[in-house]
């Protein structure tokens, strides 16, 4: 209970026995929306002022899932698709998110300006959940090349992977290139194995794949490849993770294990 008391009588109230603890009541405050330093790094917020949220585009997180009913993001999901069932509590549908990086990578990617969280690099896009990993993070090429595609025939604009193996094959070149040929810009996690050079991951190291890197307030993390392999899409850029829909460190990437999947047979 919370009483008025002078202090003279709050001594009283400690010496009583059928009293646990006396303590002062004090304030708490609403928590307001945080810009993470990596969205003011590329000057997201001001391409917003301009009216540039996204709104119309379609980006496709090809991961771990989505957690569709977090407030930062549920106002922009949209329909998803699992290689991989979601297992566990939570799972309201088979692509949601059972791992949370794919909900930590949703919400640097689109998380919506809504006073609270934090906000991301569209606000106004739709988000849409390709579960290619499983609950510790782990999948396969095969399905990760067939979420690739899924992507594709969708007609979805963006298709983002913070995944990555340190080979890639035929299977997934191809995917990369059919989506990369039917309009879908791939962006594609450079890795965690720097500091190095010429060691970026795939299917990041793909001519189709906008490769990533990313960086702090002073210069590249030490987890990321110093050089990264020049694409057939735009020129690759830094990126931070520092603060997500989900409050994590920045995020390490997954990888999946390179093993032969009956999904897709590899040529």
């Amino acid at each position: 209970m919370t009483i008025r008391a002078a202090k003279q009588a709050v001594s009283g109230l400690e010496n009583r026995a059928d009293v646990r603890f006396v303590e002062e009541n004090s304030e708490v405050h609403a928590l307001a929306q945080t810009l993470p330093w990596g969205i003011d790094r590329v000057d997201a917020e001001v391409a917003h002022a301009n009216g540039d949220t996204g709104a119309g585009a379609d980006i496709a997180i090809i991961d771990t899932g989505i957690d569709g009913d977090h407030p930062d993001l549920q106002a922009n999901v949209g329909s998803g698709k699992a290689f991989v069932k979601c297992r566990g509590k939570g799972c309201n549908y088979n692509w949601s998110d059972d791992n949370d990086h794919g909900t930590h990578c949703a919400g640097i990617a689109d998380a919506v300006d809504n006073s609270r969280g934090v906000v991301g690099v569209s606000t106004d896009a739709t988000l849409h959940a390709v579960k290619v990993l499983d609950n510790s993070g782990s999948g396969t090429l095969s399905d990760v090349a067939a979420g690739i595609e899924y992507v594709a025939n969708q007609g979805w604009d963006v298709g983002s992977m913070s995944l990555g193996a340190s080979s890639g094959g035929q299977t997934l070149k191809s995917a990369c290139t059919y989506a990369y040929n039917n309009g879908v810009f791939l962006v594609g996690a450079a890795g965690n194995s720097g500091p190095c050079t010429d060691c970026v991951g795939y299917p990041a190291a793909y001519s189709e794949v906008m490769a990533v890197s990313s960086t702090d307030s002073a210069t590249i993390s030490p987890g990321s490849p110093r050089r990264v392999r020049r694409s057939k899409s735009p020129h690759p850029v830094p990126a931070s993770t520092r603060l997500s829909s989900v409050a994590t460190t920045p995020s390490r990437v997954p990888r999946w294990r390179p093993r032969t999947s009956p999904v897709l047979a590899v040529n």
